[in-house]
């Protein structure tokens, strides 16, 4: 009879056991059994948060930072902020059912746009500088990381200004990257720019004024090219009996004393095309 006993006994506890169990199945709330889950599991402020697997007859409770917020099928994070915790919850007739959480995590920031602070850069350009347009999603502080190249070789790094000796046909690179203490941006924004050949430069007296002696003209035209390039001259309007050689740059000739007041105007230009125009006013001396 005990061995009948013991059976029995047996055969209770094991029925009531599987119906525990059966118990634990039915008030499961996680998601790894329903397949309630969030996605994307590591979202930013720019997503939009969805249910996978889930029925369009199912209500769906959104809380943040376990305060309810929204209801509905999908929950945009743009007005919630990096490091908040978001899960959702549902209900399967008398089961409540949550899903997993997931934190906000930090944005990259955007570089929208990199430019020269000149439109062309100049052989005789000692400075260089970068114009650096961007946006933080969470409105982090953003700095940046710039590598400077001239000629595909590494000349200064980390500054958005950079003092420099240049030649024309001179290829100046700059590789920026922004990062916000957490995060830096994937790939750099590249700008690129050749330097151009620098046109001449004039350095006459402010104003332009030659004093007529006697009716004489003899000037020679301060002018230099950054280049180095060889320069010629051409005059383009001047009273009569004055002339401009056209390798040296002087002005010469003689005014008739009935012409009190003159100009002249000229044109000196390198072998690389540039082309710089200046006008002389002539005033007898006293």
């Amino acid at each position: 009879m005990r061995p009948i006993k013991y059976l029995i006994l047996l055969l209770i506890l094991l029925s009531s056991c599987e119906k525990n169990k059966k118990e634990k199945v039915k008030s499961e709330t996680g998601f790894k059994k329903t397949g309630f889950e969030i996605l994307p599991k590591n979202p930013t402020i720019k997503d939009k948060l969805i249910i996978r697997k889930i029925s369009a007859n199912y209500t769906i409770k959104w809380y943040v930072n376990g305060k309810f917020v929204s209801e509905g099928k999908e929950l945009e994070l743009e007005s919630f902020r990096k490091g908040d915790t978001v899960y959702a919850e549902t209900s399967l007739g008398n089961r409540k059912i949550t899903s997993n959480k997931v934190v906000i995590r930090n944005s990259l920031p955007i570089i929208k746009n990199v430019s020269f602070n000149k439109k062309n850069i100049f052989s005789n350009d000692k400075e260089i500088k970068l114009n650096i347009e961007y946006d933080d999603p969470d409105n982090d502080p953003v700095d940046f990381l710039i590598k400077w190249y001239r000629n595909g070789e590494l000349i200064s790094e980390n500054t958005t200004t950079i003092q420099v000796n240049l030649s024309a046909g001179d290829v100046i690179e700059a590789f920026v990257y922004a990062y916000d203490n957490e995060d830096t941006t994937d790939t750099p924004y590249i700008i690129k720019t050749v330097v151009l050949n620098s046109p001449p430069v004039i350095n006459e007296k402010k104003g332009g004024e030659i004093k007529i002696e006697n009716g004489v003209i003899h000037h020679k035209i301060n002018v230099f090219d950054p280049d180095g390039d060889p320069l010629r001259f051409k005059l383009l309007k001047a009273p009569p009996g004055i002339t401009l050689d056209s390798l040296t740059g002087i002005l010469s000739g003689k005014l008739s004393q009935e012409i009190k007041k003159a100009k002249i105007q000229f044109m000196v230009r390198d072998t690389a095309g540039n082309r710089v125009t200046y006008e002389f006013n002539l005033f007898w001396k006293e």
